[in-house]
């Protein structure tokens, strides 16, 4: 029974999609990102890997790389491929973290790469990973120079996981070692990820769900009715400025 509730777990929260790392710190990332939110990902793809012939070492670019191959990972339907994308996703996010330990943006699509393989490895690895995700993203909350947009997509992941896992009784959790998980913790965290990062989409679309979740429908109105005007930075905020003018309707 354990197990089955693990899983369902599991899969409720890595199916989900994670902001852009940062709103660019160059002007070669800014034209990356252009590229990503247009979803033309294979340009992308070419733009980072001419960046990185000249600097194999760069942060930036390799935590691009691995959100656009964790992004056509997505895309595809043979979950092999999958698999075999986000792992790849998940390695050129830990060749970023080997490059800097002290930059935020490795650790944040290493927890990204890492929490879409959830949903495909077994449960005892799936459990290992969550650990990892919240691992990750601790780590960017303690680096000083972590930038807020970073802090603020380290807050929201840290959200998720409190909240989905808290949804579930804590004694069914303690013997899986997920006990430290709350559904409050988990608000806090995405009312500070908004308050971070008040343009992002993915962020006030669950801190409004949160709010639904408490009754609090008249404050998450106003937070939904934001969304329809806020930039689009990933491929898959289309879909979620859908689900927030959904919601509205039925408010």
């Amino acid at each position: 029974m354990q197990r089955r509730f693990f899983l369902i777990t599991l899969v409720s929260f890595f199916v989900l999609s994670f902001s852009s790392l940062t709103h660019a710190q160059s002007e070669a990332a800014k034209a990356i990102d252009s590229l990503i939110a247009q979803n033309k990902l294979d340009d992308a793809m070419k733009s980072i890997e001419s960046g990185l012939s000249k600097n194999a070492k760069s942060v930036e670019l390799l935590a691009r790389k691995s959100r656009v191959t964790a992004l056509r990972a997505d895309g595809v339907s043979s979950e092999d491929e999958k698999v075999k994308l986000y792992e790849q996703a998940e390695k050129i996010a830990s060749d970023a973290v080997a490059a800097n330990p002290n930059e935020a943006e490795g650790y944040l699509r290493r927890a990204a790469a890492k929490g879409k393989l959830g949903l495909y490895k077994g449960i005892l690895e799936s459990r290992a990973l969550v650990l990892d995700v919240r691992k990750d993203a601790k780590k960017v909350l303690e680096l000083a120079p972590a930038g807020s947009y970073n802090k603020a997509l380290a807050s929201y992941i840290l959200g998720r996981v409190h909240l989905k896992l808290g949804a579930k009784p804590k004694v069914m959790r303690i013997p899986l070692g997920l006990g430290w998980a709350s559904k409050s913790k988990g608000r806090k965290l995405l009312k500070e990820a908004v308050s971070m990062a008040p343009n992002s989409i993915p962020f006030n679309l669950d801190y409004a769900k949160s709010l639904i979740d408490q009754d609090e429908k008249a404050e998450a109105k106003k937070v939904l009715e934001k969304i329809g005007s806020m930039p689009i930075f990933d491929p898959p905020d289309v879909k979620h400025k859908e689900t927030a003018k959904k919601l509205l309707s039925e408010i």
